[in-house]
């Protein structure tokens, strides 16, 4: 079941920032379908390929194998997320842990299972490259007996 996000948006006067700042890229104008897909956009645009393969989301807790997204830029993720749908600030956690916090779980799996099947495929790639270079080819091998006259 998935919760609107009408319920967590601002009804008062609240202040928004205009601009959301990464290296020269506001990421209030990055275009997205939904929050959900805006927010993978954001992770996208924050951190490398590598460290989103290989790292979990910022936690309070510390026992994990993998090590957490830097949490300086996560929260430029969550000003550029909170801004961009306009949601409370007093809501903001409520939104995130209801509505996104799943979907970036989620989004991070889905980012270590995209990179090991391409690491696959290269592999396998390697592999029938290297096996028809080393294969004689019959067709192209040519026995001479010095009688050009078989």
């Amino acid at each position: 079941k998935t919760a609107s996000i009408d319920q967590f948006k601002s009804s008062s006067n609240e202040e928004f920032e205009s601009v959301v700042d990464h290296n020269g890229i506001n990421l209030l104008e990055i275009y997205a379908k939904d929050y959900g897909a805006y927010a993978r956009e954001i992770l996208r645009v924050l951190y490398r390929s590598d460290e989103l393969k290989s790292s979990i989301l910022p936690s309070s807790y510390n026992h994990f194998s993998r090590k957490q997204l830097d949490r300086e830029t996560f929260q430029k993720f969550h000003r550029a997320v909170r801004n961009k749908y306009r949601i409370s600030k007093s809501k903001y956690d409520e939104f995130f842990k209801i509505c996104l916090r799943r979907k970036l779980v989620d989004f991070l799996c889905d980012e270590r299972k995209r990179f090991k099947k391409k690491q696959r495929i290269h592999e396998q790639e390697q592999q029938i490259f290297n096996s028809n270079n080393n294969s004689v080819n019959p067709t192209t091998t040519t026995t001479t007996n010095g009688n050009n006259n078989d």
